[in-house]
């Protein structure tokens, strides 16, 4: 192994650089819990409340069937998002410990844009919180693979 005398000039990281693809792990596996939670916490109050106008108490009077849908939607949403974020963590793995694949610094900016995309459908249906949630994970995720350009480069 050589040592930090022996290493040529060029190819020296600065730490930012070099370790940027831990907080972009963490980013992955916090928003694959973020996940998990959709999947198995069922129907938000508020949420229904906010999208439909109705509770969840009138929708079932109405038509039970239609809790049933908004309930298996959830549920497939949650499944979607743990998906994309396990891909989403395993790519950034690949690409920090299997030589910095340029391909998946390109495919993580798709994770970036999905995070992005999500924060702006919440804000457009009235749900700050987790707008901001998403979008603070997309400037993160965006912020990261900025610095760790060299590391995949």
């Amino acid at each position: 192994m050589l040592s930090h005398r022996d290493r040529p000039k060029g190819r020296i990281m600065p730490g930012c650089q070099k370790y940027a693809w831990m907080p972009l792990f963490a980013i992955a596996a916090l928003f694959a819990l973020s996940g998990l939670y959709v999947l198995f916490a069922g129907l938000d109050e508020s949420d229904v409340q906010g999208s439909t106008g109705m509770s969840v108490e009138e929708i079932t009077a109405f038509n039970p069937a239609v809790v049933d849908y908004m309930q298996r939607l959830e549920r497939l949403l949650g499944v979607a998002w743990v998906g994309v974020t396990v891909l989403a963590a395993a790519v950034v793995w690949s690409g920090a410990h299997g030589g910095g694949a340029r391909a998946s610094w390109y495919a993580l900016w798709a994770f970036a844009g999905m995070l992005f995309a999500a924060s702006a459908t919440f804000f457009v249906y009235e749900s700050a919180g987790l707008g901001a949630f998403y979008l603070a994970g997309g400037v993160l995720t965006a912020a990261m693979l900025g610095l760790s350009y060299r590391r995949f480069a």
